[in-house]
């Protein structure tokens, strides 16, 4: 029996260990995974987001050629056509540099209009003399002069690859249209040179939040811009790449090396790995020492807790789900706990009295900080428990209640949550009322994601209605972008979303009106503010509320 005993112990050590290590295993695989993927889906944004920013360029230039083209077909009076080159430069969204060129051999017409980097709109065209003197260079040697005129209105319509304008000092690509009389004849071409130089900068600003390289090239594949070797990258599997076109012309191509972009993992990976040590460890250790004190009872206890887990299977039902989640999280933490105390209780005899208090110090803050997992299940069980029956309840409470659940998210966006003035207590179910807010400040995170100083103020007041009796307010505001009027109407519509992109559905606000009005017979609007966005909130008071003299900021702990 002793053998068997020893066998089966054995055996189940080496399937926990086995299981924790797969279990650890796994976990890391998928971890790996999820950040890998999470960093891919930042290349793509970044090249697509470089890609459309040169492509807005490109189209600027193209309509700018047309309009430029169409006006000018016909019309030879020089002050005209000057006068359109430079609205149209003034105009651009970007730096460009337009011109008209008029065939040499019938016209003397030379108009060059060049805006630059800092707005200002330059005149390059020749005076007249400078413009005989160019004649007299273009007689004298026809072929250097004319080759690109020539090829602008053989093609009719074209763009150039990259090339460097000494006269503007830019790194430029230049697109063509030839303009042609009411006889159909090719008369000039108009022009623009697109300004080139951003995309070093924007390449340059992508490898420093990379950590990568990155290359812009043509459609022949060769480079545009930024680092050739990018390209090779991004067919090995020690990087990871993103590739977005611009238009039909030019390929964005970025890539990260995957040491960088799983570098942050290797800590997580260490603390797993030690706890799943630690645990496995501790387990063995509580095996043996419970066989050697107790093993006829141990397996009577064994037997015990087989046959009430057969009895709890048979009684168990759909809406103990919750409940057997939260038992499963909180379980393994107890055991982590217990493991700790194990470790100090083995160690603590053995270390110096200075290492010792160290020692203590670091178990306790861990103990601590999985006594507040297991509170964390416990709130979210509260939270997400049904409520059939209605209870009045402090509204500050709730709210402070529900910025305690999200202090992680509202942690890691860098968030600043304050909740300040006169509390009141409703009627109604708190859980969908904290639902309401939940959702309100979610919305909020959301929107405030691209702003550097992030703010969520809560503000309660108690206010006389126009019926003369008193009504709760909260206002939500947060910093993020204005929103326009027409969405401002549809954001509580049932499927309206601004979010399609990152997984919106258009729920969460229509639900929160719907509470708010048929269950707590009160109003929602949204409205801009000076520095944001504010969600109100009105709702009926039943009784007096005593005033809230704290604030309340951070965590939802009162100042």
């Amino acid at each position: 029996m002793k053998k068997s005993i020893y066998r089966i112990i054995t055996i189940a050590a080496t399937c926990i260990l086995l299981a924790v290590g797969t279990f650890i295993g796994v976990d890391i695989l998928k971890s790996r995974q999820i950040i890998l993927g999470q960093a891919k889906d930042t290349l793509g944004y970044m090249s697509e987001n470089c890609a459309d920013e040169f492509s807005a360029i490109f189209d600027n230039a193209d309509l700018i050629v047309d309009n430029m083209t169409d006006i000018a077909a016909g019309n030879m009076q020089p002050s005209r056509l000057k006068s359109i080159a430079y609205d149209m430069a003034k105009n651009s969204k970007y730096p460009i540099s337009l011109y008209y060129i008029y065939d040499p051999d019938e016209y003397n017409i030379d108009i060059w209009y060049v805006k630059g980097m800092d707005g200002e709109v330059s005149d390059l065209s020749l005076s007249d003399a400078e413009m005989d003197q160019w004649l007299q260079a273009y007689n004298d040697e026809k072929a250097e002069y004319v080759e690109f005129y020539n090829d602008a209105v053989r093609e009719g319509d074209m763009w150039y690859e990259t090339m460097y304008d000494p006269d503007i000092k830019w790194e430029i690509v230049s697109r063509t249209r030839v303009i042609k009389d009411d006889s159909g004849k090719a008369i000039g071409i108009a022009a623009a040179d697109v300004y080139l130089g951003d995309i070093s900068e924007k390449l340059a600003a992508i490898n420093e939040k990379t950590g990568g390289t990155s290359a812009v090239t043509n459609a022949d594949g060769s480079l545009v811009a930024g680092d050739i070797k990018a390209l090779q990258k991004a067919k090995s599997t020690k990087y990871l790449s993103a590739v977005s076109e611009i238009g039909e012309r030019w390929t964005v191509t970025v890539v990260q090396p995957v040491s960088i972009a799983t570098k942050a993992m290797k800590r997580t990976i260490f603390i797993t790995l030690f706890l799943g040590v630690i645990v496995i460890a501790a387990f063995a250790a509580i095996i043996l020492l419970v066989y050697r004190k107790h093993g006829r009872q141990m397996i009577h206890e064994f037997e015990e807790k087989d046959m009430l887990i057969i009895n709890q299977s048979r009684q168990a039902q759909m809406g103990e789900m919750v409940g057997n989640i939260a038992h499963q999280l909180k379980q393994p933490l107890n055991g982590v706990n217990m493991a700790l105390s194990n470790l100090q209780e083995d160690y603590a005899s053995s270390i110096d009295e200075e290492e010792r208090a160290d020692f203590a110090e670091r178990i306790g803050r861990m103990k601590k900080r999985i006594g507040g997992m297991s509170g964390t299940v416990d709130d979210f069980m509260e939270f997400l428990r049904p409520q059939k029956e209605k209870s009045m309840f402090s509204v500050k409470e709730e709210i402070v209640n529900m910025v305690e659940l999200m202090k992680e998210s509202i942690h890691i966006d860098m968030i600043e949550t304050t909740i300040s003035g006169e509390d009141f207590h409703i009627i109604g179910q708190k859980n969908e009322f904290g639902q309401c807010i939940f959702n309100i400040i979610d919305n909020a995170r959301d929107a405030m994601k691209d702003i550097k100083e992030k703010e969520i103020a809560v503000t309660l007041a108690k206010e006389r209605s126009g019926k003369g009796r008193f009504e709760g307010c909260i206002r939500i505001s947060n910093r993020g972008s204005h929103i326009d009027k027409e969405i401002a109407d549809k954001v509580f519509d049932l499927y309206f979303t601004t979010k399609e992109n990152t997984g919106g559905t258009g729920i969460g606000l229509y639900l929160t009106r719907s509470i708010i009005e048929k269950h707590f017979g009160g109003a929602i609007r949204c409205f801009n503010e000076e520095d944001g966005v504010c969600f109100e909130i009105r709702v009926p008071l039943e009784e007096k509320s005593a005033p809230l003299e704290e604030e309340v900021t951070g965590d939802g702990n009162a100042q």
